[in-house]
């Protein structure tokens, strides 16, 4: 280890089991092997085994906030509990210099039974700390958690935004030199998460190291000094917040990008009155194609063929992100295009003039209706997908220009 490195992760990985059965069997199995004085060849995978982590190596100095992102299930909280001790690697060795305070689930340490004030000693003795610090620290942890009259409740009645509270102000007063904190700071609110991140600000300055875990890219941005993107158990990058997001986002849309190619017309609801042979995203030169850039022109083209003569015809477009949230809404009718009857065969042509869609990926509900009978004939959910492009790291739902003034009042 390096003079000024409090972690040190060198080649580390580790396998989980898919089976419970063979998970249990294998267990017995490296346990007696151990005992008679054999390698139990944890560096191998067995059948329904897979790395969870994989070659995973990096130091963490003091006063150093390192982040890690990746999607659900690319290994983040298995690197921490690897880290807290709670597992040992397959592979590879970790080395940690100083005392760790964890924060890696809600009610983590917590006993259901003890009140908040009695799972303070609980929860302080776990982390380290001797009686006589927790009375030291006791009224300053009180005042930080700030639960009011629930500090003499069983703290099974205590919400997730109070579990957090409690633990993570134990944490901050155990006087840790280095912390692990994961995705806890979206569960309490707004107030809460700012003196959290000031207190965390303060403990940095002091020389505490953090290992901070978080889908919130805007807190990982702000807070950490590195950042490490995790892909299915490997090490993506580490690099400087802004490129490790840039290049988590980037992955991210590459991965939506494949995603919009799959199958569409996932869900609807129809008369079958109408069928679709075609469905099409055509970009400012028509070429067909599943990628637009954000501010670019598109085209959503459908061929229809209808069983009956379909009176005054309205339809609907809406585009949704991949949170679900309707970014687009826009009717025929609306625009200009009144009909008297639907054509047996027709290509309906939808352009969208330059919309700014934030990077990700997005889909498109359709509706066809009968305005002179309000009768809907079809809606579809999803029918189809693309993904939008832009430089840059992208927030929101739209993009636009935007002029900014400060003006000093008198």
């Amino acid at each position: 280890m390096s003079a000024e490195a409090v972690i040190k992760v060198d080649g580390v990985a580790k396998k989980y089991c898919r089976n419970l059965k063979r998970s249990m069997l294998y267990g017995v199995s490296d346990i007696a092997r151990n005992s008679l004085g054999f390698s139990s060849r944890s560096h191998r995978l067995r059948p329904a085994e897979f790395w969870a982590l994989d070659d995973i190596s990096f130091e963490v100095r003091p006063g150093e906030t390192f982040g890690v992102i990746g999607r659900n299930g690319s290994g983040k909280t298995t690197l921490l509990r690897l880290l807290n001790g709670i597992f040992w690697p397959d592979k590879g060795k970790i080395t940690i210099r100083g005392r760790t305070g964890a924060l890696i689930a809600v009610g983590t340490g917590f006993h259901p039974l003890l009140t908040g004030r009695e799972n303070i000693y609980v929860n302080g003795a776990i982390l380290g700390m001797s009686r006589r610090e927790i009375d030291g620290f006791y009224d300053a942890i009180v005042e930080f958690a700030d639960i009011g009259d629930f500090l003499e409740s069983p703290v099974k009645y205590y919400s997730s935004g109070m579990f957090v509270r409690l633990g993570f102000s134990v944490m901050m007063f155990c006087q840790p030199e280095i912390m692990l904190i994961d995705e806890v700071l979206s569960v309490g609110d707004l107030s809460f998460q700012n003196k959290c991140l000031k207190r965390l600000k303060v403990l940095r300055e002091g020389g505490e190291a953090v290992v901070f875990v978080s889908h919130n890219l805007d807190h990982v941005l702000y807070l950490t000094d590195r950042c490490m993107v995790l892909d299915k158990g490997q090490c993506v990058t580490i690099d400087k917040p802004m490129e490790a997001i840039g290049r988590y986002e980037q992955m991210i849309y590459g991965q939506q990008k494949d995603k919009a190619l799959e199958t569409n017309f996932r869900l609807r609801r129809s008369t079958r009155e109408v069928s679709f042979s075609a469905i099409r995203i055509l970009n400012s030169n028509g070429d067909v194609t599943s990628e637009v850039q954000s501010g670019e022109e598109f085209t959503i083209e459908v061929e229809m063929d209808s069983t009956r003569i379909i009176e005054q015809p309205n339809f609907a477009i809406a585009i949704l992100n991949d949170a679900n949230v309707q970014c687009i809404w826009n009717v025929s009718r609306e625009n200009g295009l009144v009909l008297e009857s639907l054509p047996p065969k027709s290509r309906l042509r939808v352009t969208l003039k330059g919309p700014k869609l934030a990077k990700g990926f997005y889909q498109i509900n359709f509706a066809l209706r009968d305005a002179s009978s309000l009768e809907t004939i079809e809606r579809f959910y999803n029918l189809t997908s693309f993904v939008v492009n832009s430089p840059g790291v992208s927030r929101g739902i739209l993009k636009c220009d935007c002029d900014w003034e400060l003006i000093a009042k008198e």
